[in-house]
C-alpha cells in the first residue's frame, strides 16, 4: 500500500506545510476497512450522500433516503445501500457495477459524519453494494444542526426533472439561502485504488456562503478543516465537480455539475473555490423528511469575526 493520499492531495498538503504530519496521520485515520463504530453509525442513518461520475465523465452528487437499517455493513469491507436514485436523478447513470463511488453518512442532529470511498460491487433494482477502498471520519465543523421531525411524503404529481443549462429564479433562491451543500469530485489517474476514486464531502456556512457570480458561477470559501484535502486535491488534478444543494424547507434537491478551480488569497489559509455550472437538475419534493429550523455550527461565529 503506497498510502492513502494521491499526488493532488499531497501537493495541497505540501503547499500548506502539513505534508509530513499528514503522512503520519493518513495511514492511521484513513483505513481500507470500516471500524465497528462506523459500521454501527451507518446502520442508524436515514440519509446518505452519494457521489458518482456519469457516462461523459461528469461528477454528480445526490442524497438517498430510508429508514434506519437501509444502509448496512455485512462485513468491514462492504457497505450495502437499500435505495437507488430515481430515474430523473442525474447520479443514476454513474451507478454501474465496477464504477467508483463516494459515500457520506451525515447525522445532522449530532453533526457526526463518516465517509466511504470505493467501487460498486453489485447493483440491482433495490440497491447497491460498495467495496471499501477508503473509510474515515470527519470532524463536525461547519455543519448546521437539524432534527428530523417526521415524514411529509413525496408528491407523486411532480413531473420528472429535466436537465437545464441555465438556472431559474427558484434555483437561485435555493443557492442564496443554503447553509449546507455537498461536493462530488474525483481523481482516477495516478495512484493506487486506496488513494484515488470518487469523493463526496460536506460544505457549510452561514446562508449566503455560496456566493453567486452572475448566473453560472458559484464561489465559496474553503474553510480550515482536517488537512486531508480530499476535495481540493481532486480538483487540483481533475477540475470536474458536482454540487448538491438541498432545500430542507421546500424539499427540493438542486444538482449541479461543472468545473471547479482553486483561488489562493494573500494568506495560504484563505482559499476560495469557484464552480462554473455546466448543467443543472432540480428535483422538487425529493426530500421525504421534515426538518427542524437549523442551529448554526459554532464555528460560523468565529469565521465572521475573522472576516471569512
Amino acid at each position: 500500500m503506497s498510502g492513502p493520499f494521491h499526488p493532488g492531495e499531497i501537493a495541497m498538503q505540501q503547499q500548506l506545510g502539513v505534508a509530513e504530519r499528514m503522512a503520519e496521520v493518513g495511514p492511521i485515520a484513513i483505513r481500507q476497512q470500516m471500524p465497528d463504530q462506523h459500521r454501527a453509525f451507518f446502520a442508524t442513518q436515514r440519509t446518505i450522500m452519494v457521489g458518482a461520475i456519469d457516462r461523459t465523465g461528469r461528477p454528480w452528487a445526490t442524497m438517498l433516503f430510508g429508514e434506519p437499517g437501509f444502509v448496512l455493513s455485512p462485513n468491514a469491507g462492504l457497505l450495502r445501500i437499500d435505495a437507488v436514485p430515481t430515474t430523473d436523478d442525474p447520479t443514476t447513470a454513474g451507478l454501474q457495477e465496477g464504477s467508483p463511488v463516494g459515500l457520506l453518512g451525515l447525522d445532522l442532529a449530532t453533526r457526526r459524519r463518516n465517509r466511504v470511498n470505493g467501487r460498486i460491487e453489485a447493483i440491482d433494482d433495490t440497491g447497491f453494494s460498495v467495496t471499501v477502498d477508503q473509510s474515515f471520519g470527519n470532524c463536525p465543523k461547519y455543519i448546521a444542526q437539524r432534527e428530523i421531525l417526521g415524514r411529509h411524503g413525496l408528491n407523486d404529481a411532480t413531473p420528472p426533472a429535466e436537465p437545464r443549462f441555465a438556472l431559474d429564479a427558484q434555483d437561485l433562491a435555493i443557492i442564496q439561502a443554503a447553509d449546507t451543500a455537498f461536493i462530488a469530485s474525483s481523481h482516477l489517474g495516478e495512484g493506487d485504488w486506496n488513494a484515488k476514486g470518487v469523493d463526496v464531502s460536506h460544505r457549510g456556512g452561514a446562508p449566503g456562503f455560496l456566493s453567486l457570480v452572475g448566473t453560472r458561477r458559484i464561489r465559496f470559501s474553503d474553510y480550515p478543516g482536517n488537512r486531508y484535502f480530499n476535495t481540493l486535491g481532486n480538483i487540483l488534478l481533475t477540475p470536474g465537480a458536482g454540487l448538491l444543494i438541498p432545500d430542507f424547507t421546500g424539499g427540493a434537491l438542486l444538482h449541479l455539475t461543472g468545473t471547479a478551480k482553486i483561488s489562493w488569497g494573500a494568506e495560504l489559509d484563505r482559499r476560495t473555490v469557484e464552480f462554473v455550472i455546466a448543467e443543472a437538475v432540480r428535483r422538487d419534493h425529493a426530500i421525504p423528511w421534515q426538518f427542524s429550523p437549523p442551529e448554526a455550527a459554532p464555528q460560523i461565529a468565529v469565521l465572521k469575526e475573522l472576516g471569512l
